[in-house]
Order: C-alpha cells, then structure tokens, then sequence
C-alpha cells in the first residue's frame, strides 16, 4: 500500500500554479510576487445582490486573505457539472472562539431526509431540479462565521416563498398549495427542488435567482458526489466515480475482487500485537469509506468494525479494510435502484426489518443491531451499530 504522501496531491510551490492547464486565465498566479511561505492574493471585486456587511449595503467587495499555499491548488466538484473551482482557505487559527467568532456550525441534511425525497419523486414520477449559488458565504450578514451567516440569510428568505421549514429537518422546506406540494432541500449550496407543481417549481426559482445569484443546473445528476441516473421507472443512485477515485488513490483498482465485503463468522479483536505502520492513512481511508454508506448498505456492517480501530488500528484490521476495497471493485458499477410504485393504498407503506446477535463483540461482549427501513419497496434507512 502506498504511503499518505502519495496519495494527497498538492502543488510544491506556488510558482507551480502558474502553469497548471486546470487554471483559468483569471486564476493563475503571479510567483514573482509570492514569498517562501505564504502569500497575500487580492481577489477581484465581486458583485453581491442585497448583501450586507456590518449593516452596510455593498454593490461589491474586494477580498484580501491571508492564503497558505498548499489550499491554491483547484478541485474538480462533481457536484457542480465536473468543473474546477479554485479554493482558497483563510488562516482560521488566527481567530480565537469567544472573541473572534461564536457559533459555527450550519445544518446539514439528513442522509435519511435526502433518501425520503428522491424515494417519493422515483415513486411519483416527479422532476428533479438543481440550483448551484454562486458565491454563497458572500450573501450572508457577517456577523458569525460565513456558514452560519449564509444558512441564517437563506433560510429567513424561503419563507416568503411560502416555503416552511420541517420539524424533522431543519434543511427540508415544503411548500403545500392546495394538493401542489413544492419540496427544496438545501445542502450549504447545493439546492435541490422537486414537487408535484412544475408551475410553482419555476416560480420558485425565479424569485431565488431575483434574491440570489443562482445558477439553475437542470436536472438532478451529481448531488453529495452522488450520481443521480433517471430511468422511466425511477432513479438509480450510483458512487461509481467516486469508488474508482479511491480504488485509484489506494492503489487498489487492479486489485482482485472478493464476493462479500467481511469475513464470515469472523470478529476483529482489538490487539493481535500486530499494529499497522501508517494509523493517518487507516483513518483516511476509513473516513472516505464511510461516505460510501450513504448508497451501500451492504458494507454498512464490515464499516462499523473497521470504524471501531481509529485510534490505534491493527494489520488484521486494515486487511479488513481491504478486503472492503476489493468487494467495492467487483460491484463497481452496481447502485441503489429507487422505483416507481411500491405506495399503493392496502399495502404496507413502511417496513422495517432488523436482527441482532447476542454479546457478540469479542472485545466487549456488546451486542449489535442491524436494520433497514422501507418506503414501499425503495429503502430509505438502514445502519449497523452497537448497543
């Protein structure tokens, strides 16, 4: 297996930059005017519609940040049709919590709330439509941390839309007119919208891109690095790319298929005095695995007991690791099928099924609990954990 600095990719300097072919013209960098560790770049004025800053209203703002080198280098976002953005990250350690800054954190959507929504527009044959804000953190009231302030600025506009916010969810909207039912679900800046009322979708829009400056992507196709396939009888969520990606990053794609992702019969001990050489790149790889849980609720188990080993993780549990790796390559352009129908009136229109051993854990003697929920015949929630 390769090392961790084989597989994190980052420019050696930023004179590197300059020459980057995935650069735009507006992006490239200037490495006469860069010093040995860090430089100061000035961003060109950026029109904001109806922001403000500290109680002024600005018609644009000219950003200058303090940049470490090695957050330049441009990403692909697959989320936003395969484009590069470049990112830049500001120095966060300069500010300190209580004087600086107080709450951070912007609400998320739920895995399961995001599975609820594409699992009734399979069954109902509804669009899906995707926005993508330009520039969000630039329309928020700075008052708290750009996240926080944008999802406060967003959130406080949809009402006037008639949209209300969900006590399930606090980043899933419903607008209900009569039997019209119009659905956004927000994700930072990646919107989705889907409904009933195609009407009342555009109008929707049209007032967000009047509001915000928003661009409309069509139809659903990447969301979360999700691949969204519509079929006349529902939609197919796929992580081919991304499992490919990280096949490719872990040097793995070439590796030999297995048919189940965990040994059967077979629990990892906590030490078997074999400790593996690289825990950093474990939890790395670990932590993109556990993405891969949102579509595959089959490796869902062999994740929790690799998940278990963080801290402190063994040879046998990173060969635990790759034997997940190599079941993901035999099922590589396999996904979770949402479809059509499933909802009718005298059939069961949630179902839930779970199981469980009994003091199973070999290192604690815990029992674990599995179980998956459906709507209709499309699964919506499923996880594996101790009790």
């Amino acid at each position: 297996m390769p090392n961790l600095a084989n597989v994190l990719v980052s420019p050696s300097s930023p004179s590197s930059l300059s020459t980057d072919p995935n650069l735009l013209p507006s992006q490239s960098i200037n490495a006469s005017e860069q010093s040995s560790s860090t430089y100061i770049p000035v961003a060109p004025e950026v029109p904001i519609k109806n922001s403000m800053v500290s109680g002024v209203q600005f018609e644009s703002i000219p950003a200058v940040l303090s940049i470490p080198q090695l957050n330049l280098h441009p990403m692909q976002t697959r989320s936003k049709s395969g484009r590069y953005k470049a990112r830049l990250v500001a120095k966060r350690f300069n500010q300190e919590e209580g004087i600086d800054y107080g709450e951070t954190f912007s609400p998320v959507i739920k895995p399961t709330t995001v599975k609820i929504v594409l699992a009734m527009a399979a069954y109902f044959g509804w669009n899906l439509r995707q926005l993508d804000v330009k520039n969000a953190f630039l329309h928020g009231v700075l008052q708290e941390e750009a996240p926080k302030a944008w999802n406060d600025r967003f959130t406080s506009f949809l009402p006037s839309l008639g949209l209300k916010t969900t006590n399930a969810d606090p980043s899933l909207f419903v607008k209900q007119f009569g039997s019209s039912v119009v659905i956004l679900l927000l994700y930072v800046d990646d919107i989705i919208i889907t409904g009933n009322a195609p009407s009342l979708i555009d109008d929707v829009i049209v007032a967000l891109t009047k509001e915000f400056d928003i661009k409309d992507l069509g139809h659903l196709h990447f969301f979360l690095g999700i691949q969204v396939i519509s079929q006349n009888d529902g939609l197919v969520l796929s992580h081919e790319k991304y499992v490919n990606d990280l096949l490719t990053k872990t040097e793995m794609l070439d590796s030999k298929p297995c048919s189940t992702p965990y040994l059967p019969y077979n629990r990892l001990v906590l030490d078997d005095r074999k400790p593996y050489n690289n825990p950093a790149f474990y939890r790395s790889v670990v932590g993109a695995l556990q993405y891969l849980t949102f579509t595959r609720l089959d490796i869902v188990f062999a994740m929790h007991q690799v998940c278990q080993f963080m801290q402190t993780p063994m040879e046998s549990h990173f060969s635990a690791v790759k034997r997940i790796h190599r079941y993901l390559k035999g099922i590589i352009r396999l996904g979770i099928r949402y479809v059509r129908g499933g909802l009718e009136v005298n059939s069961d229109i949630v179902r839930a099924f779970f199981d469980t051993d009994w003091a199973g854990d070999p290192n604690d003697q815990r029992s674990t609990t599995g179980f998956v929920i459906f709507l209709g015949s499309n699964p919506i929630s499923w996880s594996s954990k101790k009790q």
